[in-house]
């Protein structure tokens, strides 16, 4: 009897812990693409070299190179050069990296992605002739200006330190 109302037990906590780990697990996911946005998503190293390379990124719903069959098509037109975009620049600071790209002397934030700790506020993305983002913490706020200075992105960033109610 003691044996069995143990067993009962331990089945009865393993799906309760169960059911809440799915039911957190869901509402987390719920929160981040519903609240946030997809764009908000951490960035992995493909993501990156696809956005530095200027490649379109890669969707659920566009089949790989290797899953679809291209089909020679004879063309008797020459192949007409095409404008490279400019190369994107990882430009890092204490609360965060972003990255940018300048185009006829405006300046556009690609991605950002906050640090551990910190996250990311006020963004105006551009283009523009200054784009930026803050990278927020308890008391720490983290400004970064993005210009075009030649055809490179620089950026100036500035610290306060005096807390902020977030």
């Amino acid at each position: 009897m003691v044996r069995t109302r143990a067993v009962l037990v331990a089945v009865g906590w393993l799906v309760v812990a169960g059911g809440t780990a799915t039911t957190a697990t869901v509402a987390l996911n719920t929160i981040g693409d519903g609240i946030l946005g997809s764009s908000s998503r951490a960035r992995t190293p493909e993501d990156i070299r696809r956005e530095l390379a200027g490649e379109p990124a890669a969707s659920p719903s566009t089949p790989s190179p290797a899953a679809s069959t291209p089909t020679a098509v004879p063309s008797t037109a020459p192949p007409r050069p095409t404008a490279t975009p400019p190369s994107p620049r990882v430009l890092s600071t204490e609360g965060g990296t972003v990255l940018a790209r300048c185009s006829e002397d405006k300046v556009t934030l690609v991605s950002w992605t906050p640090a551990q700790g910190f996250h990311a506020d006020d963004v105006a993305r551009g283009p523009a002739l200054v784009a930026s983002v803050k990278f927020k913490a308890s008391r720490t706020e983290i400004r970064v200006a993005v210009s075009c200075v030649g055809s490179e992105p620089k950026a100036t960033v500035t610290r306060d330190d005096r807390g902020h109610d977030d």
